[in-house]
């Protein structure tokens, strides 16, 4: 009996190792695919994803996993995968997008479309936003079909046309058009990041995982008056109504104290000292960005001629507790005083509700994020910026922005940027998270 201890217990250890995958080999698996997949150049616009979703197809099918292409219009292709589960209605889905914004190679440090390795970093369009998660997305249900994990719920893998333009051929497509083919209880999408000193103030290791996003208004406000000589001003410039309409705005915001928000709350609870930054500030009050002036008459404008019309683009953001009608009936009526003053809005969101995070899948996050960095706080947040999430959470999937990279602020503002990147040692670490996060959930009952 004696000797028989010490057998059971190497069986079990030996059971224990091989129950993990191999994150070391997926780790630099997952560093080669992002470079391959960063190659691809799929700028928006024109969003033409049709390569792309090749690429996701042959990966995913040399696996024995099949994909469903769907083109909402042509060369706009979007691929969905599929691993079953016992249990239907609970699915979760992993989303991800193929497109990039456009990159000016002239001011880059290396070419954006190499996937060029340099001092420990892998520079690219699409570095951070977003085709390394879409790599961790893939391989993640590539890994769960190897281990042959006994699924409880669905795993699914979206990977979407057009985001970067809205999402109008791509994840808003998919669900006004084929909703049964991505339907779920769950999704991890964009939005999240684990990093020292974006969020935290004190240098915590802090991973916000984005549980609701700003509302999006977008406008024009336009002056007209009377032109004319410089030299002899005029009462009714429309440059000057044009400059007291946007004062008016930014002093009405800078006054409006906000609204409350369980959200903001229960992130300053959790985060000991928020981080002074844009970012921050951005998360915690309703916003507005001049985005453009357009004035002046001839090309270049002629310095001696008041024009007859001014005109300025505005993207507001506003907070998800925000009433959008009372904030617009606010921002009509204090414009309205000015004479020769127009304000239209062009474009705006529909309000979605903040995802509950007091779920099983956030705590799956906890976690995984937990077991790798046993220090760090994992909080729900909100970011400014708007993701495909904002189309599910409308169709009642709790939806969170999830980044699994140990990040700084330098690397996060890299997105978009005239020199995306992400740290090479992170995708080890980054992919074993997700993996650990998505297998935790959908093996659970």
């Amino acid at each position: 009996m004696f000797k028989a201890w010490p057998a059971f217990f190497f069986f079990a250890l030996c059971a224990s190792a091989i129950a993990e995958p191999d994150f070391k080999s997926l780790g630099q698996r997952a560093l080669t695919l992002s470079q391959e997949y960063i190659r691809i150049p799929s700028v928006n616009p024109p969003a033409n994803t049709a390569q792309t979703a090749a690429f996701m197809q042959k990966l995913l099918e040399s696996e024995g996993i099949e994909c469903k292409l769907f083109e909402s219009s042509p060369g706009h292709v979007n691929l969905v995968a599929r691993l079953p589960g016992k249990t239907p209605g609970k699915g979760l889905l992993m989303l991800n997008h193929m497109d990039v914004v456009p990159a000016d190679a002239s001011r880059w440090p290396v070419d954006p479309f190499a996937a060029q390795l340099k001092d420990g970093l892998l520079y690219g369009r699409g570095a951070i936003d977003m085709k390394t998660t879409g790599i961790f997305q893939a391989l993640t249900l590539i890994t769960l079909k190897k281990e042959k994990l006994e699924l409880q719920h669905d795993v699914l893998l979206l990977c979407s046309a057009d985001e970067e333009s809205g999402g109008d051929q791509g994840a808003q497509w998919m669900i006004a058009r084929h909703w049964p083919e991505i339907e779920c209880e769950y999704a991890l999408d964009e939005g999240g990041f684990g990093t020292r000193d974006l969020l935290s103030g004190k240098g915590e290791l802090v991973f916000g995982v984005s549980v609701a996003e700003k509302k999006i208004v977008w406008a024009r406000l336009i002056a007209e008056g009377t032109s004319g000589h410089a030299s002899q001003p005029v009462p009714d410039n429309a440059n000057d109504r044009l400059r007291e309409g946007l004062n008016r705005l930014d002093a009405m915001l800078k006054k409006d104290p906000g609204v409350q928000s369980r959200l903001l709350d229960d992130f300053q609870k959790r985060v000991s000292g928020m981080a002074d930054n844009k970012f921050t500030r951005a998360i915690q009050r309703d916003t507005l960005s001049i985005t453009s002036l357009r004035s002046g008459v001839g090309d270049p404008p002629k310095v001696n001629v008041i024009p007859s019309k001014a005109e300025a683009t505005l993207d507001f953001r506003l907070m998800p507790e925000t009433d959008l009608p009372g904030f617009l009936k606010r921002v009509q009526t204090l414009l309205g005083e000015i004479p020769g003053l127009k304000f239209e809005v062009t474009h705006s969101t529909d309000p979605t509700p903040v995802s509950d995070y007091r779920t099983p899948l956030f705590a799956s996050i906890e976690k995984a994020i937990q077991r790798e960095y046993a220090q760090a706080v994992v909080t729900p947040y909100l970011v400014p910026f708007g993701t495909d999430s904002n189309g599910l959470r409308q169709k009642g999937v709790k939806a969170y922005g999830l980044g699994t990279a140990v990040v700084d602020a330098s690397i996060i503002a890299s997105m978009h940027s005239d020199a995306e990147r992400i740290p090479v040692d992170q995708f080890e670490p980054a992919l074993r998270i997700y993996y650990r996060v998505v297998a935790d959930y959908a093996s659970a009952p």
